[in-house]
């Protein structure tokens, strides 16, 4: 069985940049925070603010393995 960092890795190779909403959709978990908690863990990950539409959410790019 994959964990949820396991399952956003395999998404993170082709996409390096993602959105807490992402995570949702790839993992259908409702605590996206906790798989970039991990993933900071496995991965050097900066986050950037960011607004579109009035909402502000976090960009997150992935930039290689620790």
């Amino acid at each position: 069985m994959l964990t949820y960092a396991k399952m956003m890795e395999n998404y993170i190779s082709e996409h390096p940049q993602f959105t807490c909403q992402d995570i949702m959709d790839i993992t259908n978990t409702t605590c996206p925070h906790g798989v970039v908690r991990e993933l900071r863990r496995r991965f050097k990950i900066t986050a950037e603010r960011i607004s579109r539409n009035g909402k502000n959410f976090n960009l997150y790019t992935c930039e290689g393995a620790l």
